[in-house]
């Protein structure tokens, strides 16, 4: 993504420009957003590029996502470099892969070296780690929030018992 195409999506984002305007400066048309996507969080998991997680987050959001994207989610949800790991954990969550369940582990381990969330001492993160397992729903997945109440962190364990027992409660 270059510099004129990251200017052109955060002026669109701020309704500076339309759609079209859009469009026009990006160099893209509609039908290509989900392809730039993926092509630019390859890039960015290619060469640690948090600034272009951002960006092409951002225009996922904006437009749409790849329906084959969760592979390359799942890559970068594990990556200690960039601060879109809740973001990710959101679009898991939407997709309810089965294949996400390892990833998510993964994120659920990396939290206590993501510095960025040293505020988060109630569990948010967590919560959004165990709300994708749950709609995940495979047994693989709801055996990971029940290994989540053995946790010694005391945040992920009240959260994995608190979303355990919203599932006794269906």
């Amino acid at each position: 993504m270059t510099p004129q195409q990251r200017s052109a999506l955060l002026d669109l984002c701020q309704k500076k420009i339309s759609e079209a305007k859009f469009f026009a400066l990006y160099g893209i048309t509609r039908e290509q957003i989900p392809a730039a996507v993926s092509a630019s969080l390859k890039q960015a998991l290619e060469n640690k590029d948090a600034d272009l997680v951002d960006y092409a987050l951002l225009l996922g959001f904006k437009f749409t996502f790849a329906d084959d994207i969760v592979g390359l989610l799942n890559e970068l949800v594990t990556q200690p470099w960039h601060i879109k790991h809740e973001d990710i954990i959101g679009l898991l969550q939407r997709h309810r892969n089965p294949s996400s369940v390892p990833a998510i582990r993964a994120a659920i381990e990396l939290k206590p070296k993501l510095e960025y969330l040293d505020y988060d001492d109630y569990g948010s993160y967590y919560k959004k780690c165990l709300w994708a397992l749950n709609d995940i729903g495979t047994l693989e997945a709801i055996t990971l929030i029940k290994e989540c109440t053995a946790s010694p962190d005391e945040a992920l364990r009240n959260e994995a018992e608190y979303r355990l027992g919203k599932r006794k409660m269906r």
